[in-house]
Protein backbone atom coordinates (compact mmCIF):
# COMPACT_ATOMS: atom_id res chain seq x y z
CA UNK A 1 0.00 0.00 0.00
CA UNK A 2 1.43 3.34 -1.00
CA UNK A 3 2.33 5.80 1.75
CA UNK A 4 0.79 8.75 -0.04
CA UNK A 5 -2.58 6.97 -0.26
CA UNK A 6 -2.55 5.10 3.03
CA UNK A 7 -5.11 6.12 5.62
CA UNK A 8 -3.04 7.49 8.47
CA UNK A 9 -3.77 5.88 11.81
CA UNK A 10 -5.85 8.19 13.98
CA UNK A 11 -3.60 8.98 16.94
CA UNK A 12 -4.89 11.53 19.39
CA UNK A 13 -1.99 13.70 20.53
CA UNK A 14 -2.62 15.06 24.00
CA UNK A 15 -1.04 18.46 24.69
CA UNK A 16 0.09 17.60 28.22
CA UNK A 17 1.41 14.12 27.46
CA UNK A 18 5.02 13.33 26.55
CA UNK A 19 5.92 11.37 23.41
CA UNK A 20 9.11 9.84 22.02
CA UNK A 21 9.22 10.78 18.35
CA UNK A 22 11.59 10.61 15.43
CA UNK A 23 12.19 12.90 12.47
CA UNK A 24 13.26 10.88 9.45
CA UNK A 25 13.53 10.40 5.71
CA UNK A 26 11.40 7.68 4.12
CA UNK A 27 12.26 5.75 0.93
CA UNK A 28 10.01 5.13 -2.01
CA UNK A 29 7.63 2.18 -1.88
CA UNK A 30 9.90 -0.23 -3.75
CA UNK A 31 12.84 0.19 -1.38
CA UNK A 32 10.58 0.21 1.68
CA UNK A 33 9.02 -3.10 0.66
CA UNK A 34 12.44 -4.57 -0.12
CA UNK A 35 13.84 -3.67 3.32
CA UNK A 36 10.75 -5.03 5.08
CA UNK A 37 11.00 -8.27 3.10
CA UNK A 38 14.74 -8.49 3.83
CA UNK A 39 14.01 -8.23 7.56
CA UNK A 40 11.40 -11.00 7.29
CA UNK A 41 13.77 -13.28 5.36
CA UNK A 42 16.59 -12.78 7.88
CA UNK A 43 14.23 -13.57 10.76
CA UNK A 44 12.87 -16.63 8.92
CA UNK A 45 16.36 -17.96 8.12
CA UNK A 46 17.33 -17.70 11.78
CA UNK A 47 14.07 -19.24 12.98
CA UNK A 48 14.74 -22.23 10.71
CA UNK A 49 18.01 -22.60 12.62
CA UNK A 50 16.37 -22.38 16.05
CA UNK A 51 17.12 -18.69 16.66
CA UNK A 52 14.19 -16.39 17.39
CA UNK A 53 14.53 -12.76 16.35
CA UNK A 54 11.47 -10.86 17.51
CA UNK A 55 11.07 -7.60 15.59
CA UNK A 56 8.64 -4.86 16.49
CA UNK A 57 6.70 -3.01 13.80
CA UNK A 58 8.87 -0.58 11.87
CA UNK A 59 8.63 1.75 8.88
CA UNK A 60 12.06 1.68 7.16
CA UNK A 61 13.62 5.10 7.60
CA UNK A 62 16.80 7.17 7.88
CA UNK A 63 16.83 9.00 11.21
CA UNK A 64 17.51 12.73 11.26
CA UNK A 65 16.68 13.37 14.93
CA UNK A 66 14.90 11.76 17.88
CA UNK A 67 13.49 13.38 20.99
CA UNK A 68 11.07 13.25 23.87
CA UNK A 69 8.56 16.05 23.42
CA UNK A 70 5.40 17.41 24.97
CA UNK A 71 2.36 16.97 22.74
CA UNK A 72 1.72 20.70 22.45
CA UNK A 73 5.11 21.13 20.72
CA UNK A 74 4.57 18.52 18.00
CA UNK A 75 2.70 20.90 15.61
CA UNK A 76 5.61 23.34 15.99
CA UNK A 77 7.94 20.60 14.77
CA UNK A 78 5.82 20.07 11.65
CA UNK A 79 6.04 23.80 10.96
CA UNK A 80 9.84 23.83 11.35
CA UNK A 81 10.23 20.83 9.05
CA UNK A 82 8.16 22.39 6.29
CA UNK A 83 10.93 24.96 5.80
CA UNK A 84 13.47 22.25 4.96
CA UNK A 85 11.60 20.70 2.02
CA UNK A 86 13.22 22.74 -0.82
CA UNK A 87 16.73 21.65 0.17
CA UNK A 88 15.69 18.04 0.78
CA UNK A 89 14.22 17.88 -2.71
CA UNK A 90 17.73 18.56 -4.05
CA UNK A 91 19.33 15.58 -2.28
CA UNK A 92 20.48 13.21 -5.05
CA UNK A 93 19.91 9.48 -5.41
CA UNK A 94 22.82 7.54 -3.92
CA UNK A 95 23.81 3.88 -3.71
CA UNK A 96 23.39 1.86 -0.54
CA UNK A 97 26.39 -0.11 0.69
CA UNK A 98 26.70 -3.59 -0.86
CA UNK A 99 26.84 -5.27 2.58
CA UNK A 100 25.10 -4.83 5.94
CA UNK A 101 26.99 -3.72 9.05
CA UNK A 102 26.69 -4.87 12.65
CA UNK A 103 26.60 -1.80 14.91
CA UNK A 104 26.13 -2.65 18.57
CA UNK A 105 23.11 -4.93 18.70
CA UNK A 106 21.63 -3.67 15.41
CA UNK A 107 22.07 -4.52 11.74
CA UNK A 108 22.50 -1.42 9.58
CA UNK A 109 22.28 -0.83 5.85
CA UNK A 110 24.43 2.25 5.51
CA UNK A 111 23.91 5.13 3.08
CA UNK A 112 27.38 6.61 3.55
CA UNK A 113 27.22 8.78 0.43
CA UNK A 114 24.41 10.83 1.99
CA UNK A 115 26.72 12.08 4.73
CA UNK A 116 28.72 14.05 2.19
CA UNK A 117 25.75 15.69 0.47
CA UNK A 118 25.86 19.45 1.23
CA UNK A 119 22.08 19.91 1.07
CA UNK A 120 21.39 17.11 3.56
CA UNK A 121 24.19 18.21 5.91
CA UNK A 122 22.76 21.72 5.99
CA UNK A 123 19.19 20.51 6.52
CA UNK A 124 20.24 18.02 9.18
CA UNK A 125 22.01 20.70 11.21
CA UNK A 126 19.02 23.05 10.76
CA UNK A 127 16.62 20.37 12.02
CA UNK A 128 18.75 19.57 15.07
CA UNK A 129 19.28 23.25 15.93
CA UNK A 130 15.62 24.29 15.55
CA UNK A 131 13.89 21.23 17.02
CA UNK A 132 16.21 20.42 19.91
CA UNK A 133 14.98 23.43 21.95
CA UNK A 134 11.42 22.01 21.73
CA UNK A 135 12.35 18.75 23.47
CA UNK A 136 11.40 17.90 27.02
CA UNK A 137 13.89 17.33 29.84
CA UNK A 138 13.03 13.62 29.87
CA UNK A 139 15.49 11.28 28.18
CA UNK A 140 14.37 8.68 25.65
CA UNK A 141 13.55 5.45 27.50
CA UNK A 142 16.42 3.16 26.53
CA UNK A 143 18.86 6.06 26.87
CA UNK A 144 17.65 6.76 30.40
CA UNK A 145 18.24 3.14 31.38
CA UNK A 146 21.79 3.09 29.97
CA UNK A 147 22.89 6.66 30.74
CA UNK A 148 25.42 5.59 33.38
CA UNK A 149 27.24 3.49 30.77
CA UNK A 150 27.86 6.41 28.40
CA UNK A 151 31.20 8.12 27.95
CA UNK A 152 31.58 11.69 29.20
CA UNK A 153 31.46 12.95 25.60
CA UNK A 154 28.15 11.16 24.96
CA UNK A 155 26.73 12.40 28.25
CA UNK A 156 27.61 15.93 27.15
CA UNK A 157 25.72 15.38 23.89
CA UNK A 158 22.71 14.09 25.82
CA UNK A 159 22.68 17.15 28.05
CA UNK A 160 22.79 19.46 25.01
CA UNK A 161 20.59 17.60 22.53
CA UNK A 162 18.74 14.88 24.45
CA UNK A 163 20.45 12.12 22.41
CA UNK A 164 24.02 11.17 21.50
CA UNK A 165 23.54 9.85 17.94
CA UNK A 166 22.42 11.32 14.60
CA UNK A 167 23.94 14.69 15.49
CA UNK A 168 25.85 16.97 13.10
CA UNK A 169 29.23 15.68 14.34
CA UNK A 170 28.33 11.95 14.23
CA UNK A 171 25.59 11.70 11.61
CA UNK A 172 25.50 8.16 10.23
CA UNK A 173 22.71 7.79 7.62
CA UNK A 174 21.38 4.22 7.59
CA UNK A 175 18.35 1.96 7.57
CA UNK A 176 18.12 -0.42 10.53
CA UNK A 177 17.25 -3.83 9.11
CA UNK A 178 17.31 -5.73 12.43
CA UNK A 179 16.90 -4.23 15.91
CA UNK A 180 18.27 -5.78 19.10
CA UNK A 181 19.92 -8.85 17.58
CA UNK A 182 20.30 -11.92 19.83
CA UNK A 183 23.81 -13.06 20.74
CA UNK A 184 23.36 -16.08 18.45
CA UNK A 185 22.80 -13.89 15.36
CA UNK A 186 24.60 -15.37 12.36
CA UNK A 187 25.63 -13.11 9.46
CA UNK A 188 25.93 -16.22 7.26
CA UNK A 189 22.12 -16.44 7.36
CA UNK A 190 21.72 -12.98 5.81
CA UNK A 191 20.66 -13.35 2.14
CA UNK A 192 22.62 -11.58 -0.63
CA UNK A 193 21.56 -7.99 -1.21
CA UNK A 194 20.18 -6.62 -4.43
CA UNK A 195 21.99 -3.47 -5.61
CA UNK A 196 19.80 -0.63 -4.30
CA UNK A 197 19.84 3.14 -4.27
CA UNK A 198 18.03 5.70 -2.15
CA UNK A 199 16.59 9.14 -2.79
CA UNK A 200 14.44 10.59 0.00
CA UNK A 201 10.79 10.28 -1.03
CA UNK A 202 9.18 11.70 2.11
CA UNK A 203 10.09 13.68 5.20
CA UNK A 204 8.23 12.31 8.20
CA UNK A 205 7.59 12.39 11.94
CA UNK A 206 6.52 9.30 13.85
CA UNK A 207 6.21 7.60 17.20
CA UNK A 208 9.17 5.53 18.35
CA UNK A 209 9.31 2.06 19.81
CA UNK A 210 11.76 1.16 22.57
CA UNK A 211 14.64 0.43 20.17
CA UNK A 212 14.12 3.49 17.97
CA UNK A 213 11.88 1.73 15.45
CA UNK A 214 9.12 3.87 13.93
CA UNK A 215 5.81 2.31 14.95
CA UNK A 216 3.39 4.95 13.64
CA UNK A 217 3.72 7.86 11.21
CA UNK A 218 2.14 11.02 12.57
CA UNK A 219 2.96 13.36 9.69
CA UNK A 220 4.74 13.19 6.35
CA UNK A 221 5.25 15.33 3.27
CA UNK A 222 6.29 14.21 -0.17
CA UNK A 223 9.66 15.42 -1.46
Amino acid sequence: MRLDTIKMEKIQIEHDKYYEIGVFLLPDDALSYYIQDLTKRICSNHQDNGIDIGQERNHPHVTLFQLSVKGENIPKIYECLGQTVPDLCRVPRVALKPVLSVVGSNLFWNVDALFHDPFLKRVHKQIVDTISPLRSDARIGHLEENYCLLSDAKKSDVEQYGICWSLPHNFDPHFTVIYNMPSAFNLDLVPPLNPCSFKPAYLGVGLLGYHGNVTDILWHTKL
